[in-house]
């Protein structure tokens, strides 16, 4: 929903503002907002100063001295990847034919458009996503059942919530479901890891993305919209940590309930990489990608996982993370230089499989239990591989860059 508290007559400055506000709209940091829009100023001409927060875009439009002023208010975003592929058309298409005005109508009818993906999709990505989340964290079959239908819950309602408009509760009663199916499951099906279980059913809904975005604005010398964003996902993380501490209360009056001595669980080299691959699949659907997009977003959610994964392996956890994001970041900078196309497509879910997002939630439920020495280790292990993901994709973007700002 938009405020727009100047609405400039003139087709340019309406352009620039819709197209901006689209774009944060749709999961675009505001560094890159600013980019899009100043070179789109430019290309039509156009004296223009842009700011961009998570919350809003302000423009100015003329020369110093006699500006004019719009604004347009963001209350709520979410990455729709195949929308900002359709914005990114109608700006190389408008620096073809330089028709303002239809390249306004399109971006309007991009904002009015329903969603790429039906709803049952779109709950279903989310219960793929939890199930793949719980084998990369070591879980067994029993963990593998819970955690996807656990995620599948865990979308009907957080497509419940959106349609009544209380996203805002998304956090609180998601972890609230997740904690307590997680652990009452074992008294119903044995010993497993509720653990496993929980940090996959709440997969999706873990503000790692969020972090990762905010040391990214920060390094950017995105300083207002970089600690914003900060704030933001650590608001969630207390939120989901608060329903988790109420759910697992809950869970603990079932009686029976308890984690009994379940092994980590080690899958063969075939069963992981056949994992990411459906990952991949599952978040180039939450994340609303074209069709067409899905197996570049398969390529670069494997890409990730692998440099990461040897990263981790040959070195340690921190320079696996780095290299986990140099490595999609290049992919990711190579595609949009070849196919002429917004590198954010395969980024965004890459990086997704690298956040740190477990990280976090483990930290603040350290406080929750007074486990303070614990809860300290795990925030400074989750700020220190936010800052490596980010680093990555800087020098990525130094070694590679991607020629376009989308």
């Amino acid at each position: 929903m938009e405020v727009p508290l100047t609405a400039p007559a003139r087709p340019h400055e309406a352009l620039l503002l819709e197209l901006g506000y689209a774009l944060g709209l749709f999961g675009t940091t505001d560094h890159r907002v600013e980019r899009v829009l100043a070179a789109v100023a430019r290309r039509i001409g156009l004296e223009a100063s842009f700011f961009a927060v998570p919350t809003g875009l302000m423009a100015w439009f003329g020369p110093v001295g006699d500006q004019r002023a719009g604004m347009k208010r963001l209350e709520s975003t979410t990455v729709d990847l195949g929308k900002l592929a359709r914005l990114d058309a109608v700006t190389r298409q408008l620096v073809v034919d330089g028709d303002v005005d239809a390249a306004l109508f399109e971006v309007r009818e991009t904002i009015a458009a329903p969603s790429a993906w039906p709803v049952w999709v779109e709950v279903a990505g989310f219960a793929v996503a939890s199930t793949t989340g719980a084998l990369f964290f070591g879980g067994g079959a029993p963990e593998l059942a819970v955690a996807g239908s656990l995620g599948g819950v865990i979308g009907l309602l957080a497509v419940a919530l959106g349609r009544h408009g209380q996203g805002q509760l998304e956090a609180v009663l998601c972890a609230t479901v997740a904690a307590f199916v997680a652990t009452a499951a074992p008294a119903l099906l044995g010993p497993l890891r509720s653990d496993v279980v929980l940090v996959g059913g709440l997969l999706y809904l873990l503000p790692g993305l969020t972090l990762t975005m905010a040391v990214s604005e920060l390094a950017n010398r995105n300083l207002v919209a970089g600690t914003a964003r900060l704030m933001a996902a650590l608001l969630t993380l207390v939120q989901l940590a608060f329903g988790v501490a109420l759910g697992r209360e809950l869970g603990f009056l079932v009686p029976g309930t308890g984690d009994g001595p379940v092994p980590v669980e080690v899958w063969s080299t075939g069963l992981v990489a056949a994992a990411v691959a459906v990952a991949g699949l599952s978040f180039g659907v939450l994340f609303r990608a074209r069709v067409k997009d899905l197996p570049v977003i398969m390529a670069g959610c494997g890409v990730a996982f692998a440099a990461a994964r040897w990263g981790t392996l040959a070195f340690n956890p921190h320079l696996g993370a780095f290299l986990g994001a140099l490595a999609v970041g290049l992919v990711s900078n190579l595609y949009a230089r070849v196919a002429d196309r917004p590198a954010l497509v395969p980024l965004v879910p890459g990086v997704l499989m690298l956040v740190p997002g477990s990280l976090g939630l483990r930290s603040v439920v350290g406080l929750l239990d007074d486990d303070t020495l614990r809860a300290v280790n795990t925030g400074f292990e989750t700020g220190i591989v936010a800052i490596a993901l980010s680093t990555g994709l800087l020098v990525a973007s130094g070694l590679l860059p991607a020629r376009r700002d989308l």
